[in-house]
């Protein structure tokens, strides 16, 4: 009996429950084993401040806002576990679990079910991914709302299903009360349209396309609202006057950390734009908005801040991956078919021209001693 049950599941299903596992695995393993680090101790003094406060404001009398929602569940997890490196460490490892499953989702509704395992599989051992999974910091979870926000609003573009819409926006506003870099989420949101919907504009200003975009105008008109607020208003204002050049860094940080999936996003990046330029379009201002916001406008030279754009990049390359995977699939597939009569079917060139002289020097032999 259970081995039929087993058999009536998606394998695809069931190996993202393993990868799950075993990247929660990966990432709870010793949680509470390392001391915090400088950062750590900002949000665990703002989380113990809403304990005994109900607000994160420090002893100094400094509203630590930034990252409320974060700070939040911070002080939740240590109200129930304690006072420990555990207790204040475990949202990441939550939100850094879901993220692979998330990043199937997102992957299998670009590419189908082997896009999304390679994505989930790279996001489940990514170095990167489980180690920001293990700090008490905002950044995993506002990684993961980021891309939630995302997948929603490519759901949207794709069904124009309103509840898509409600729970787009819903995830932004959660992503940016995990931290203000959740507002990259709103110029995307504005590019992305445009782009995909340049050229009907014309032909598609009717009564039709205006009920159609109708939420969109007033969420995005909430959202500016909202956006239009003090500290909204403060923090990119000094953003754009920090007028800072890390271009050459951060290319070279990625360069240095993540080359191999650096370099196979941007080769999958050319391949998916060949086959669906709308989801390539999306994951490329996933990663290059946020990498070019960094560059110019955030005066804190932070390698961390490039975390958000990572689900991005494992997409990206993934494809890439497929796209290989694929070639050398029909390649053998090409040399099985070829028969026991001819073995060396699909092999290079070079190796046909040297085994046809070989044969032809065999065959020559006799008429050349003859001739000799």
């Amino acid at each position: 009996m259970p081995f039929t049950v087993l058999r009536r599941l998606d394998p695809y299903l069931v190996a993202l429950l393993v990868l799950t596992a075993v990247g929660f695995a990966f990432r709870i393993y010793w949680l509470g084993y390392q001391s915090f680090w400088y950062d750590e101790g900002y949000s665990l003094n703002a989380a113990l401040a809403i304990l005994e406060r109900g607000t994160p404001t420090l002893e100094s009398g400094y509203l630590y806002s930034s990252g409320l929602f974060n700070t939040y569940l911070m002080a939740a997890s240590v109200g129930i576990f304690g006072e420990t490196e555990f207790a204040t460490r475990l949202p990441s490892v939550i939100f850094g679990t879901l993220t692979i499953p998330l990043v199937f989702a997102f992957a299998r509704s670009i590419g189908g079910n082997r896009l999304a395992l390679i994505a989930a599989f790279l996001t489940t051992f990514c170095v990167l991914e489980i180690a920001w999974s293990r700090q008490a910091r905002a950044y995993q979870q506002l990684q993961f709302f980021y891309i939630l926000s995302l997948y929603l609003f490519y759901q949207y573009t794709r069904h124009w299903d309103r509840r898509y819409l409600i729970l787009t926006a819903l995830s932004t506003a959660l992503a940016i009360f995990s931290h203000f870099f959740g507002f990259l989420l709103i110029p995307i949101y504005i590019i992305y349209p445009l782009l995909t919907h340049l050229r009907s504009i014309p032909q598609y200003l009717n009564r039709q396309f205006l009920l159609r975009w109708q939420p969109v105008a007033i969420a995005m008109a909430i959202v500016a609202a909202l956006a239009l607020g003090e500290v909204f208003f403060d923090i990119f204002s000094r953003a754009w006057q920090a007028q800072v050049n890390y271009l050459g860094s951060y290319s070279s940080y990625l360069n240095d950390a993540i080359p191999v999936i650096l370099y196979m996003a941007l080769a999958g990046a050319v391949l998916l734009l060949v086959k669906g330029w709308k989801p390539c379009l999306l994951l490329v201002l996933a990663a290059l908005l946020p990498f070019y916001f960094f560059s110019f406008y955030v005066k804190l030279l932070g390698f961390r801040y490039l975390y958000l754009m990572l689900p991005a990049l494992l997409i990206l390359a993934s494809y890439a991956i497929l796209h290989i995977g694929n070639a050398a699939s029909r390649l053998l597939a090409r040399d099985s078919s070829a028969g026991p009569q001819a073995p060396t079917a699909g092999l290079p060139r070079l190796w046909h021209r040297a085994r046809a002289s070989l044969l032809s020097a065999r065959a020559l032999s006799p008429i050349l001693i003859k001739t000799v």
